[in-house]
C-alpha cells in the first residue's frame, strides 16, 4: 500500500544515517514520569490490558487511519500513515496477531483516544495482519473504532479512566532563514533540529522559560554511504529535508502530548531508516529528557 513515487525514492535512497543516543532508563525522577493513577491500573487489570507504552504514565501511542484511496491517490499528510479496513485509530505491533497482548483483550473493550481533535471514545475491535508497505507487505495492527475520522497523525489511547487532564497538542513548523534549521513549537515548547557539520546534526529542545537542551546527536553514516558510490563521487552533506519530504535517518517530531497535569511533555519523533520508519516517544521534563522504546514498522526493502 505503498505508493509508487515513494517506493521509488525509498529504493533510490543510498544514504543511512545512524542516530547515536545512547538509551537512559526510564525509572524517571517524579517530575519527569509521575506515577498512574491507581484507578487507572485497576481499569487495565480488570479488562486484562498490556502494559502501558510508558513507564508510570498511562496509555499506548496509536495513529489514525487513512482510506486507501486517499493513501494511493498522495492525499495524505504522512507517507507512513496506516490504511486499515474497520478502524478509525490502530496500533503497530511487532508480534503476530494471536500472539501480542491485545489478542487477549474482549472485544468491544472501550477506550479513550486523545488528538488534537480531543476525545473520543473508541471500541477495540481486534488484532490482526493488515496490508502495510510496498509489494504484498503486511504488518500487526490492533484496530479501534471511532464515530468518526480523526485527525491524521499520532493518537494517544488511554484507559477510560486514565488521564482526565491529559491533552493532545498540534506542532507546528515554523519558518526560519537558516537552510541549515528547521524550528518546531509545541505547547509552548521549542524543538530545533540543526546541522552540526557536514555530516552531523543535533535536535534540541526548550520548555517555555528554559534554554535548549540536546536530545539527540545525529551522524550521518559516511562509509557505508561511499560504498556505494563511484570512486569519483563524493559523500553529499546530511540533508535535514529532501525533496520527497523526509530524510533518511533524520528526526521529525509529529505529536505532542501531556499524559497528567505535572507530568513530562510527550514530543513523538518519526524516523526513516533505510527499510522502514521508526517511532520514538521523548519524555521532556523540568530536568531531564528521556527516550521512549522505539517502535519499528517495515515498510519496503532495497
Amino acid at each position: 500500500m505503498l505508493r509508487k513515487p515513494f517506493v521509488v525514492a525509498l529504493m533510490a535512497m543510498f544514504a543511512i544515517l545512524a542516530i547515536n543516543c545512547s538509551k537512559k532508563n526510564l525509572e524517571a525522577p517524579p517530575d519527569a514520569q509521575p506515577a498512574q493513577s491507581s484507578q487507572a491500573e485497576q481499569e487495565n487489570a480488570a479488562l486484562d490490558l498490556p502494559a502501558p507504552l510508558l513507564e508510570r504514565l498511562p496509555g499506548w501511542l496509536g495513529f489514525a487511519t487513512v482510506s486507501e484511496s486517499d493513501w494511493q491517490d498522495g492525499k495524505t499528510r504522512f507517507n507512513w500513515s496506516p490504511s486499515h479496513p474497520d478502524g478509525q485509530v490502530i496500533i503497530f505491533e511487532e508480534d503476530e496477531p494471536s500472539e501480542n497482548d491485545w489478542a487477549k483483550v474482549p472485544p468491544e473493550t472501550r477506550l479513550t483516544a486523545l488528538s488534537t481533535a480531543g476525545r473520543v471514545e473508541v471500541t477495540f475491535l481486534r488484532s490482526s495482519s493488515e496490508r502495510y508497505g510496498c509489494e504484498e507487505g503486511k504488518t500487526t495492527m490492533i484496530s479501534f473504532r471511532a464515530a468518526q475520522p480523526l485527525p491524521e497523525g499520532p493518537v494517544w489511547l488511554l484507559p477510560r479512566r486514565a488521564g482526565e487532564s491529559a491533552a493532545a497538542f498540534p506542532i507546528q513548523e515554523n519558518p526560519v532563514a537558516n537552510k541549515d534549521q528547521r524550528v518546531w513549537s509545541a505547547a509552548g515548547a521549542s524543538i530545533i533540529l540543526e546541522k552540526t557539520g557536514r555530516y552531523t546534526a543535533e535536535l534540541r529542545l526548550a520548555l517555555e522559560g528554559q534554554p535548549p537542551r540536546v536530545a539527540k546527536k545525529i551522524e550521518k553514516d559516511v562509509e557505508r554511504e561511499r560504498e556505494m558510490l563511484d570512486e569519483d563521487e563524493e559523500v553529499p552533506p546530511i540533508a535535514l529535508k529532501n525533496e520527497d519530504g523526509f530524510s533518511i535517518g533524520i528526526p521529525e517530531p509529529v505529536g505532542a502530548f501531556k499524559l497528567s497535569e505535572d507530568g513530562p511533555l510527550v514530543i513523538v519523533l518519526a524516523t526513516y531508516s533505510f527499510e522502514g520508519i521508526h517511532f520514538e516517544p521523548l519524555l521532556v521534563g523540568r530536568d531531564e529528557i528521556i527516550e521512549g522504546p522505539d517502535i519499528y514498522v517495515y515498510i519496503c526493502a532495497y
